[in-house]
């Protein structure tokens, strides 16, 4: 009789149990049924079971099967493989305060031994998590591989740019002007780099389109959106019209900034090809009171600070769009979640955020003094990227058997968005790196699932 060598396992079974007959035995292992052709006319099916090891092989091939279908890389000590799972990296907005996620990012590159963009397949963030995004995708400095040349900006020097950012950037008194920082941003990312010139890992920054009431969140991506029909959030009686160059039909995956005053009729889409990192990162770093608008885009942060929910719900809506596209092959499940925030500040006690019309001059001072505590409470809430955010992703992932991770150090004092003392810079600096040496396990665990990924 003729033997055949099984492609999983090794297994010599005669080769009239691996030719495709009539008669189907379906066997239902680890929750997935495994059709399993068992006889060809030429077979008789009592004979099979007069041969207890060629049976016994059988059920060990279908309980591979069903094991490789379960995600599982090993049945009794053989390696059978395991579908990859995609790996998200998710950074937190903060203005300055991106060092934080810098030195985090450090410490998981010299754990995992390999560059940040070669750890994750996406990578989102919001303001300043947005430019860092963009500065980890698109680099500059080169490194040699076995392939060839990979580009990527090292930590150590994206750290050092964030000093020279806070320098060169942050003059003077809240409102900054806008010039110093878009040219800074035109030095570092190129003036004409567009968003698709480097298509891998794929790269989300959320910003807040602003020429509309409510606003609604925009992401910016290096890979075309999904390709999904949905009904608007909202219902509208306005006609958005595109206020800026390059010109663009009001849609998603338009990139706008400048004014423009031609008519309707000479506007066209601005496809991804023409979008520019430069310009992406300015308007997800459009933070209100500190830098004036980019064009209609105002900072991501407002809807998004912590941008973990949106890049998971992108990247729903981007697998979805590919099954209905009949391209199912190419869907990755995502596997891991890894957001990391800009520090957590210390809860304060609030005395009064009361506010009602004062009769004399001391309820004056208490009305004001709870309007301005009111005022604060609330850019906070809007801005809030460690509560219920990290409840809800985490919650999110627990429900769909994806590994979440979330990194954040306490810090000792409230650091603001364009703090410029080196002394407050460098304590926040030390905190953070007496943070990650508590969770230097958790640290270690994380590498090496993401290596595994």
């Amino acid at each position: 009789m003729v033997v055949v060598q099984h492609c999983i396992l090794g297994l010599k079974l005669p080769a009239t149990l691996l030719v495709a007959s009539d008669h189907m035995c379906p066997i239902p292992l680890h929750g997935v049924w495994c059709p399993l052709l068992l006889l060809t006319p030429a077979f008789p099916a009592s004979s099979l079971y007069s041969c207890p090891n060629w049976f016994e092989d059988i059920m060990h091939v279908a309980a591979t099967v069903g094991a490789i279908s379960g995600g599982k890389s090993q049945v009794d000590g053989f390696n059978v493989g395991s579908k990859k799972m995609d790996r998200l990296l998710c950074l937190d907005g903060g203005g300055i305060k991106g060092l934080v996620l810098i030195q985090l990012l450090i410490a998981l590159e010299r754990e995992a031994g390999r560059p940040v963009k070669e750890l994750f397949d996406w990578i989102s963030g919001t303001s300043t998590g947005g430019i860092l995004a963009l500065a980890i995708v698109h680099g500059e400095t080169t490194r040699w591989q076995s392939h060839g040349f990979v580009f990527s900006k090292s930590m150590e020097y994206l750290r050092c740019l964030y000093f020279r950012m806070k320098e060169q950037v942050f003059r003077g008194s809240r409102p900054y002007e806008s010039a110093p920082l878009e040219e800074f941003l035109k030095k570092e990312f190129g003036e004409n780099t567009k968003m698709t010139d480097v298509r891998h890992p794929r790269v989300m920054v959320t910003s807040v389109l602003a020429d509309r009431h409510p606003g609604e969140l925009h992401i910016f991506r290096n890979y075309d959106p999904p390709a999904l029909p949905r009904e608007p959030p909202y219902s509208s009686n306005a006609t958005f019209k595109p206020l800026t160059i390059p010109q663009g039909w009001e849609d998603e995956d338009v990139l706008i900034v400048g004014y423009s005053q031609e008519p309707p009729k000479k506007r066209r889409k601005v496809t991804d090809e023409e979008q520019c990192v430069w310009r992406a990162a300015r308007s997800s770093g459009a933070a209100p009171t500190y830098f004036r608008p980019m064009g209609r885009f105002l900072d991501g942060g407002l809807l998004a600070n912590n941008p973990t929910l949106d890049a998971m719900t992108e990247i729903h809506q981007y697998n979805k769009a590919l099954r209905a596209q009949g391209k199912g092959n190419q869907v990755q499940r995502l596997g891991v979640v890894v957001s990391l925030g800009t520090g957590k500040p210390p809860q304060v006690s609030v005395s009064s955020v009361d506010v009602f019309r004062p009769s004399n001059p001391l309820e004056l001072a208490k009305s004001f003094v709870g309007a301005k505590e009111l005022g604060k409470m609330l850019v906070d809430c809007c801005t809030d990227s460690d509560g219920c955010a990290v409840d809800r992703a985490r919650s999110w992932c627990e429900m769909t058997d994806i590994s979440y991770h979330r990194l954040s150090p306490q810090l000792s004092v409230e650091v603001m968005l364009d703090e410029v003392s080196d002394a407050v810079l460098v304590n926040m600096l030390w905190e953070t790196q007496m943070y990650l040496f508590q969770q230097r396990e958790h640290i270690q665990a994380l590498a090496k699932e993401l290596l595994q990924g």
